[in-house]
């Protein structure tokens, strides 16, 4: 059984260039670049932002249709936090079914995402439309290794100190002073 966390860390860039090729010397490896549209939801009965949670639709590409739970993170360095997602087919469906049980749309986030793979690491590039560049290692687990984790943000050239607490949700929503009211 695979484990229900997500262990996360985040980092501002300029750019991917340089970045790009750090990853290609540490041996990480391409998988696929997309467009993603994330469409985040507000509980009817409880406020996602004073609980820590967050619930979303990813479109991939116009034709992939994910939902996605994230829980009350448990750290925040690197950020650990309960992640649950489903796949759906019917993107309308979905979206009717979330209206009906009272969730309401908040905002659309946008990136455009390229996916590496360093096991037992995951590393996204991610240009998020308002925000600018940022650089993702996610790790599926209950536990990571910090040396090795250490390790690959220094050959990355990223400074363990200058990690993003915050997700795009939360940056996104205090760009736009975002009020729920």
């Amino acid at each position: 059984m695979s484990s229900l966390y997500e262990i996360e860390t985040k980092y501002k860039v300029d750019d991917f260039l340089e970045i790009k090729r750090r990853l290609h010397v540490i041996g990480a490896k391409k998988i696929k670049s997309v467009h993603e549209k994330d469409i985040y939801y507000q509980h009817p009965c409880r406020d996602f932002m004073n609980t820590d949670e967050a619930l979303r639709i990813r479109i991939e590409n116009d034709k992939n249709f994910f939902l996605t739970y994230k829980g009350p993170r448990v750290s925040f360095y690197p950020k650990k936090r309960i992640e649950i997602n489903l796949v759906f087919d019917n993107l309308n469906n979905l979206r009717k079914l979330l209206k009906v049980l009272g969730f309401k749309e908040v905002v659309v986030i946008e990136k455009d995402r390229e996916y590496w793979d360093l096991q037992p690491w995951k590393i996204t590039l991610d240009n998020v439309k308002d925000l600018g560049y940022y650089i993702e290692l996610e790790y599926q687990g209950d536990r990571y290794e910090k040396k090795l984790f250490d390790h690959i943000i220094k050959k990355i050239g990223l400074d363990e100190k200058k990690y993003i607490r915050e997700s795009y949700l939360e940056m996104y929503l205090a760009k736009k002073k975002y009020n729920f009211a």
